[in-house]
């Protein structure tokens, strides 16, 4: 168990080093989460490694902290850029709203006059928002079987969509409903 005293003399010799590391990895306002999350860790934990062995723990910790820090802010770049295509999106709809009301309804006629194998297959990916493997699972063939399926069904709605007299094939948008 890690008392108090003990865990404040640990914390003042060897903060610098894990804010360093941090600095070098993410930047110094970064950095301070970054070692503030590290020195949380260890004392949610409650054991500490012989003092020799310290340092290599918390840059261990410290790494896996700034892996997960990195994977946020990079998850949180692209839900910027979704969004702000989307914010774009929906004023250019704004312009002209029943244009989006015809394409999901074309989409869903179209769909429907699909197979019943390429219907289940792109509604399991673009409804149900499944991956492929959870697809080829849930049809109960191969991930590669499922794949060619998504990509015919995919090919052969797009030919009914330019067949029908309309310009360009389903936007996702268009075929989850959106």
């Amino acid at each position: 168990m890690i008392d108090d005293d003990w865990f404040a003399g640990f914390y003042r010799r060897r903060y610098d080093a894990i804010f360093a590391y941090g600095v070098r990895r993410v930047g110094p306002e970064a950095a301070r989460d970054i070692a503030a999350e590290v020195f949380m860790v260890a004392w949610r934990r409650q054991v500490m490694p012989a003092e020799d062995e310290e340092l290599p723990w918390l840059y261990t910790t410290a790494r896996k902290v700034t892996a997960n820090h990195l994977r946020s802010q990079r998850r949180r770049g692209a839900l910027l850029v979704r969004v702000s295509s989307a914010l774009a999106t929906g004023v250019a709809r704004q312009l002209d709203p029943m244009s989006t009301v015809d394409a999901v309804l074309d989409v869903r006629t179209a769909v429907t006059r699909l197979p019943a194998k390429d219907q289940e297959a792109l509604l399991l990916v673009e409804w149900e928002g499944v991956d492929q493997a959870t697809g080829a699972r849930i049809t109960g063939c191969s991930v590669s079987a499922f794949k060619a399926r998504v990509h015919r069904a995919r090919k052969r709605l797009a030919e009914l969509m330019t067949a029908d007299d309309h310009v360009q094939a389903p936007t996702r948008e268009a075929l989850s409903g959106k």
